[in-house]
């Protein structure tokens, strides 16, 4: 009778073990970390892509002049400035209060260096390579159109050799001369300044004992070594001045002309070394 008791209990134990214990909790599954979907890129804008230097024109009355506009971008937000030639007559101003009125259009504002202003609308080509625009001023006298293509960076070639300076950018210095009037001539010290290309100037000029001084401004480069200016001296009175300067840059001759039409002359000078 023992023998079978304990015969039935080491049965039951190991057909427990076979089977598994009642209660015992299976091993969970090693969880799959599920997969994160990837950030999209951020797409970048059009207005972002467009700063740079864009030659072009900008018209008046059917009447196109040379110009330059220069657009900049910092954190998607536009500002520029421009620079026209009108007949030799040097205009530069600033373009601000951009408005972006849908995809490459914008609005702005233009303000010159003579304190004239107005609206400018422009539109820039799918490719963001040029512009074209329209437009007009606060006093209502004029209107046009306002167009450029962007300048495109030289490729830098390792060794290549440097860009040749200017001609004007070698003039700087003091140039003592004449400046003559109906046929008199009389001393004069012409200073031409250069920064970054761009000239300016000052002169004197001895009258019979009466000294006078001027400043020289909005100057226009019209061929290699010859170029175009205003004067305007310390009574006021101002009008243009045209001049070549030398083969050697030592020296200059032009011609002067007022604009109240009292006089006119030989405007000359050489450099001091």
């Amino acid at each position: 009778m023992k023998t079978n008791v304990l015969f039935s209990l080491l049965l039951a134990v190991s057909i427990a073990f076979v089977i598994g214990c009642p209660g015992t909790p299976e091993d969970p599954p090693n969880p799959t970390p599920a997969t994160q979907p990837k950030p999209e890129p951020k797409s970048v804008s059009w207005q972002s892509q467009v700063a740079g230097e864009y030659p072009g024109i900008i018209s008046n009355a059917g009447e196109e002049f040379t110009s330059k506009t220069t657009f900049k971008v910092e954190a998607d937000r536009i500002s520029g400035t421009y620079e026209m030639d009108v007949n030799g007559m040097q205009y530069t101003g600033e373009l601000s209060k951009f408005t972006i009125v849908g995809e490459c259009k914008f609005k702005c504002r233009w303000r010159n260096n003579e304190d004239r202003q107005g609206n400018f609308s422009g539109t820039f080509s799918a490719d963001l390579s040029s512009f074209q625009g329209k437009w007009d001023p606060d006093d209502e006298d004029g209107d046009g159109d306002w167009n450029g293509k962007k300048k495109q960076k030289e490729p830098t070639t390792p060794g290549a050799a440097a860009p040749a300076a200017s001609w004007q950018s070698k003039v700087a210095g003091e140039y003592p001369g004449i400046i003559s009037n109906a046929g008199e001539e009389y001393p004069s010290k012409t200073v031409f300044k250069v920064e970054a290309d761009k000239l300016s100037g000052t002169y004197e000029l001895d009258v019979n004992g009466m000294q006078y001084a001027g400043k020289l401004s909005k100057f226009s480069i019209v061929s290699d070594r010859k170029f175009k200016c205003r004067w305007r001296d310390d009574q006021d009175r101002e009008g243009n001045l045209s001049g070549t300067f030398a083969a050697d840059l030592s020296g200059f001759e032009g011609k002067w002309d007022s604009d109240d039409e009292e006089g006119d002359g030989d405007w000359k000078g050489k450099k001091n070394q």
